[in-house]
């Protein structure tokens, strides 16, 4: 049968005691390549040819995933451990792939500690734990991490945002209470294991940030003002809608609407004024006398006969004619006696 491509990057990962086996397919592999896991402790061997002793891992066998997890086979922290894999498709394999041996104790990782913070006035209580180790089972109970490991310790990190300054604590005991902070003020809290006497890695807990109450000595100066201002700048407002109000009522500097307005008849004022002037000057003296006054001939009444009387051009008489020098009289004849006569007509007119 034709070998298929070993496995390669075979390696151990373990964060708070929990390892897990990774590996990658070979070059070439098939994608329906399968893969079985097994797993040794360091020192032990078979009876027969003293060679290392190793175990299948059942929930690791024929699988098509590149991960086994392998924390259930190795909780001994005294112990170190071997694992092997290899790949399988139908009858073809492929050679063992084998890690290097793994230290569990001083090899894990520690994960980022649970990180809660109290602040009260200018100060923040800041309470550290774990991390915990992990369970492969839910029924068991947790347990620290710094129980496992006693001489561990937390590197507690504090940044001021507004200064842009970092402080690095060494904390011992949990809870820590740092003092002295600035007001109104946004302060990141993070933290991450800390070991005395071996050398191994941890993670750092994601940044916990709080914003410090105001002071209270300038909250309460604003407190001060606010009562002060607002109450002043409402009085102005009422004073000013008042003022409005009685000018209003009171008649003050309004102006009738256009359409009350009286008509004015008198001309427009000339926008320019023409180039020549012609005066006219009317003098209200009396007129001359004229060098040669014509007699005024009185008009005949209306329904008198003309007498015979010589007649004048139209616009002589509308020149020469005035209505207060016109006398209505009638012609009447005079008897031997000097007495006047008048007859009537039929009609009402005067008869001679």
């Amino acid at each position: 049968s034709v070998r298929l491509p070993i496995p390669t990057g075979v390696h151990f990962s373990s964060v708070n005691l929990r390892t897990v086996l990774h590996w990658s397919p070979g070059h070439g592999s098939p994608e329906d390549t399968r893969f079985t896991v097994e797993y040794a402790i360091y020192g032990e061997t078979t009876n027969k040819s003293k060679g290392i002793l190793w175990r299948p891992v059942r929930h690791c066998m024929d699988i098509g995933g590149t991960w086994c997890d392998l924390s259930a086979q190795m909780q001994d922290l005294e112990q170190a451990y071997y694992a092997r894999l290899r790949a399988l498709r139908r009858k073809s394999s492929s050679k063992w792939a084998e890690t290097q041996r793994y230290d569990l104790k001083t090899e894990t990782v520690f994960g980022p500690p649970s990180v809660t913070v109290e602040i009260e006035n200018n100060s923040a209580t800041v309470t550290l734990v774990g991390p915990m180790r992990y369970s492969p089972t839910n029924h068991s109970l947790a347990v620290s991490m710094n129980s496992i490991y006693p001489h561990t310790s937390y590197d507690l990190f504090i940044h001021n945002t507004y200064l842009n300054k970092m402080h690095h604590i060494p904390v011992s005991a949990s809870p820590y209470k740092y003092q002295l902070m600035a007001y109104n003020t946004k302060y990141c809290f993070s933290a991450k294991s800390r070991f005395v006497s071996i050398e191994m890695r941890s993670e750092s807990s994601p940044w916990h940030c709080l914003t410090t109450p105001k002071d209270p000595v300038i909250e309460q100066l604003q407190k001060s003002l606010v009562g002060i201002v607002v109450p002043f700048l409402c009085l102005c407002v009422i004073l000013v809608v008042g003022c409005c109000l009685y000018s209003y009522l009171s008649g003050k500097d309004q102006k009738s609407p256009h359409i009350l307005r009286p008509i004015s008849f008198s001309p427009p004022p000339l926008k320019h004024l023409p180039e020549n002037v012609n005066l006219i000057v009317i003098s209200t003296i009396g007129q001359p006398p004229h060098p040669n006054p014509k007699p005024k001939i009185a008009a005949p009444p209306y329904g008198y006969a003309s007498q015979n009387l010589p007649e004048m051009p139209f616009q002589e008489q509308d020149e020469h004619l005035d209505d207060s020098s016109i006398d209505y009289s009638t012609v009447s004849k005079q008897d031997k006696t000097g007495a006047t006569s008048r007859d009537e007509g039929d009609n009402g007119n005067d008869l001679m």
